[in-house]
């Protein structure tokens, strides 16, 4: 584990919620975000700013946008190393 602290928050702390299934990794893009491509909402290219396992960003790039996800290296799991890093 990282011992190296960002603005007094163990870095420990982060890579923790990492192991084993995050609360707010649900398997699937979120609804929200479906919705709103769906309905033509999300134009041109999207940035991801804590993307997490990635489910959002790879499903606006299955429906063609230009999507850049973002996570600190440090933090991420096996699960989301294993996905695609693009999508063609």
């Amino acid at each position: 584990m990282c011992e190296q602290k960002e603005e007094g928050i163990s870095m420990d702390f982060f890579e923790s919620i990492y192991h084993g299934e995050p609360p707010w990794d649900i398997g699937r893009p979120q609804k929200e975000y479906m919705q709103l491509e769906q309905e033509g909402e999300i134009v041109g290219s999207v940035l991801d700013v804590g993307c997490g396992t990635g489910e959002n960003t790879l499903y606006l790039a299955e429906h063609g946008h230009e999507v850049w996800g973002s996570i600190l290296p440090l933090l991420q799991s096996r699960k989301h190393r294993r996905k695609p890093h693009s999508v063609i």
